[in-house]
């Protein structure tokens, strides 16, 4: 499904990342972890094209110069990216449409997350009237609505109550489950680590080092996070 090699990303001849490997399978969740500044959201950037790197990101057989292809397979969620002066679903035609998705479709592509995320009674509210952590459910759903087979999420549970915790992580592994999808999931608190997620991981270093999401993991990245 996702494959990076090499990937190296530097400002000014100074690396934030250098020689990243990973590997994602069809159906994997991974969760990554590091302290502040180590890379994790600059990884995500990079496999999104927001940021140019040097080395190779193949999508399901695609690279980022084959774009049609390998951004239509790509759903992320960045906070504060949709605009504050449209409604919740005049957002959700403005970003749907993005993907060519039409007007008459973008109910059937809301559906079921807005069902998730519980947002029906705010989709003709303006986003700037939002609170916080409304705002981050808006933006989660739309992460999932055009089906991509690669969701990358940049410290999702930001602003949320631990009831739309268990919402969030309920949604995306439903949506793992149906559609074969991966994801990567950016993150702080290592302890809220669900059972089912595949692969753990932590960016230091410049490095990117992987491990199972068991107990003998868990404890290996949380003394990395947490040492002084």
């Amino acid at each position: 499904m996702l494959t990076i090699q090499d990937l190296s990303f530097a400002i000014n001849n100074s690396f934030i990342l250098s020689e990243v490997n990973l590997e994602l399978n069809k159906g994997e969740c991974i969760c990554l972890f590091g302290k502040n500044g180590s890379g994790k959201s600059t990884l995500l950037k990079c496999i999104s094209g927001i940021y140019t790197f040097k080395g190779k990101i193949n999508l399901d057989g695609f690279n980022q110069e084959q774009r049609a292809e390998y951004f239509g397979n790509l759903g992320f969620f960045f906070p504060d990216s949709l605009y504050d002066f449209l409604t919740v679903k005049e957002n959700y035609i403005v970003f749907l449409s993005y993907y060519g998705i039409k007007r008459s479709d973008v109910g059937k592509c809301m559906n079921d997350f807005v069902n998730a995320f519980e947002l029906n009674d705010l989709l003709n509210a303006k986003l700037k009237t939002l609170s916080a952590g409304q705002k981050q459910r808006v933006e989660l759903a739309l992460a999932f609505m055009h089906q991509p087979k690669l969701i990358l999420f940049d410290e999702p549970l930001n602003n949320l109550d631990i009831y739309f915790i268990d919402k969030f992580y309920s949604a995306l592994n439903n949506y793992l489950l149906k559609h074969k999808a991966s994801a990567i999931i950016v993150n702080h608190d290592v302890t809220s680590t669900p059972a089912w997620i595949n692969k753990i991981g932590i960016i230091e270093d410049k490095f990117v080092k992987t491990t199972d999401n068991n107990k003998q993991g868990l404890d290996y990245i949380a003394a990395k996070i947490y040492q002084k």
